[in-house]
Formats: C-alpha cells, structure tokens, sequence
C-alpha cells in the first residue's frame, strides 16, 4: 500500500480523472458563483438589527466564511479557465501567489465553517437537552468569545502550516521562465495541515454531528410521543395545535436525516483521502493526480453544492428569515406588526428547521 492504486482502485481514477478534466472548473464556476451570492444574502439578513440572536450570530459568521470560500473557488476556477489552461507551461509568479493565499484561504474558511456547524448544532442540543441553561450557557457574550477564538484556532492550526508548507520556484520551460508551486519547504508543515484537515476538518465532525443530530432526533421523536398521548385527553383546538407541531417535527427530522447524509458523503471521504495522503505522502506520487486531486474536486463539488444552497433551505423553512428577506428586497408592505413579532420571536425560537438544517 505505498502508492495510490493500492486503495484507489482504476476506476475510480478514471471517473475521477474524466471529471476533474472536463466538469470540474465549469461546475465550480456556475455554482460558486450563485453560492456566494446566496451567503452574501444570508449574511445581510442574519445582521439585521431585529434578527440578533446567538444562534443568528453563529448563522451570519457561517455565511460569511461560506461566501469567502466560495468566492476564492469561483476566482480561483474562473482563473484556470480563462488564463491557466496548463499550470505547467503558464504559472506565472503572481498566479503562483494567488495559489498559496487561495489554498491558505479555503482550508481556514472551511475548518471554520465545519467548527461553526458544530458549534451550531451543540447550542441546539444544549437549548433542546437543557433550556433552563440555554440564557446561560449559550449567551451573546460566550457566543461571540467562541466564535473569535474558532477563528484564531483555524489560523493557528491550519491556515498558517498551509501557507508555511508552499513555496514558489523557477523553472525554464522553452527558454521561458515560470514558477512552480511545490510543498518542499516545509514537508512537517505539509503533511501537519493535511492530517488536521483530515482529521479536524473532516472526519471528526462527521462523527460529532452525527451523534448531535441523533440524539436531537430521538429527542424530538420523544416529545412527539408525548405530544400525541395528551391529545387523547385535550379540547379540538389543541389536538389542531398538536398535529401542526407533529408535522413539523416529522419534517425537521427528514430534514435532519438528509442533511447529515450529505455532510457525511461530502466530507468523510475527502477526510479518508487527505488522511490516506498524509500518511503515505502522496505528493511524490505519480498516482496523485488521478487519485486525490480528481476524486477530491468530485466531493468538492457535493461540499460546494450544500454550502451554495443553504439561502434556499433557510427561505424555505424558517419564517423569521423569509418575512426578514421580503421586507429587506421583495415585499415592501410587510407590516410593521409583523416584524416586530418576528423580532420578539427571534430570541426564543430558532426555528426547528433553520437550526437542524444548519448541519451542512
């Protein structure tokens, strides 16, 4: 098992190889470039004055990491297309240098947004498992603090040794000269940033969520039980009011189910295969190309595809972020009623779908 072809079997190199060459840069392009618009939304909706909240405040960082992400990968593909058809023969020293911030970039966004998804779904479980602590525990104050400190532990623990690990070097190609980026100047560096990127920004989070999300889900299945029993000895008016809250149970928890699902095809296979290459040190591989780079920009087209569409799952379930958008560009005559009952309800409600869709 030194080289890559002993755990990445042919096919899935060429399926990988096909994709990477002819589908890879347009698809990133097209949804990169509706993703960020959408995270650019998210974030202007999130920082309304009415919709402050803890869980508001995780939402707003998360959009912005996810638009800073996306639009790097929208510039970075779009570059390739139009300029960087061969790396080879046309790096040039200032695309050399977009690469390393670029890469420095997406792996700190994204351990951010990883460590904000969680962060999320934990102030959910402790609001759920614990409401008489949720004011204490999950605070303005301690959210910010968390928050700020999740941003400085991703810089420390993966933006600077991603940064540190590259380097530029010349290289005469046909009497021209360009520069080659290449991971020789710090090989610890290297391999340090591809396990924590693996580990942390992967693998692990898989694991954590999944167990969050299951016990929120046997939670609510629970409350539902208990939800259907005293309907049996309630007026009409509150077996109406107990159908309604099991409906939308039943749909935070389908929803909960497809969202961990997606999470986990996206990131537990890219966390294998950055863990597999750290390891055996792929990079001196020849079978590199075939087996990381072209099986990755698959799973980093599922990971691109869940962060661009979260501004249609937070239109679509939650209330208080649909009636905040139609006063913001649609709807002009959204009553002032209206938004100060979304205001009142923002610090005590999260809604169920906003917050267990925010897995992704």
């Amino acid at each position: 098992m030194s080289t890559a072809a002993s755990y990445c079997p042919a096919t899935l190199q060429e399926i990988g190889r096909y994709y990477e060459d002819n589908l890879h840069v347009p698809s990133t392009i097209i949804i990169c470039f509706f993703g960020a618009i959408f995270n650019l939304l998210n974030l202007l909706v999130f920082t309304r004055k009415h919709m402050i909240s803890p869980p508001n405040l995780i939402f707003s960082h998360l959009a912005l990491v996810d638009f800073l992400d996306l639009l790097a990968r929208f510039l970075s593909a779009g570059l390739k297309c139009t300029y960087y058809h061969d790396p080879e023969t046309q790096l040039t020293y200032w695309w050399a240098v977009f690469r390393i911030w670029y890469n420095a970039l997406i792996a700190t966004a994204h351990l951010m947004s990883v460590f904000l998804t969680v962060m999320l779904t934990l102030w959910r479980y402790i609001a759920v498992v614990h409401p008489l602590k949720e004011r204490r525990w999950c605070s303005m104050k301690i959210t910010r603090n968390a928050v700020i400190a999740g941003y400085i532990m991703c810089i420390i623990l993966l933006g600077i040794p991603t940064y540190l690990a590259r380097e530029i070097v010349t290289k005469n190609v046909n009497q021209t000269t360009i520069y080659k980026l290449t991971h020789d100047k710090s090989p610890i560096m290297y391999r340090t940033s591809s396990i924590v990127y693996g580990v942390l920004g992967r693998l692990l989070p898989s694991v954590v969520l999944t167990w969050l999300t299951y016990r929120l889900i046997v939670i609510l299945i629970a409350r539902k039980t208990h939800q259907e029993q005293l309907t049996h000895s309630t007026s009409v008016k509150s077996q109406v009011k107990a159908a309604k809250m099991k409906q939308k149970i039943n749909t935070s928890t389908s929803i909960l189910f497809t969202v961990v699902a997606l999470f986990f095809i996206a990131e537990f296979p890219k966390g294998i295969l950055s863990l597999l290459r750290a390891i055996y040190n792929e990079k001196a591989s020849g079978n590199h190309k075939e087996c990381f780079t072209s099986l990755l920009s698959i799973f980093q087209s599922i990971t691109n595809f869940n962060i661009a569409i979260t501004f249609v799952v937070y239109y679509t379930l939650s209330n208080q972020f649909r009636v905040t958008f139609k006063s913001m560009f649609g709807c002009k005559t959204v009553s002032h009623q209206t938004q100060t009952l979304v205001a009142s309800e923002v610090s005590k409600e999260t809604d169920t779908g906003t917050n267990n869709h925010a897995v992704q």
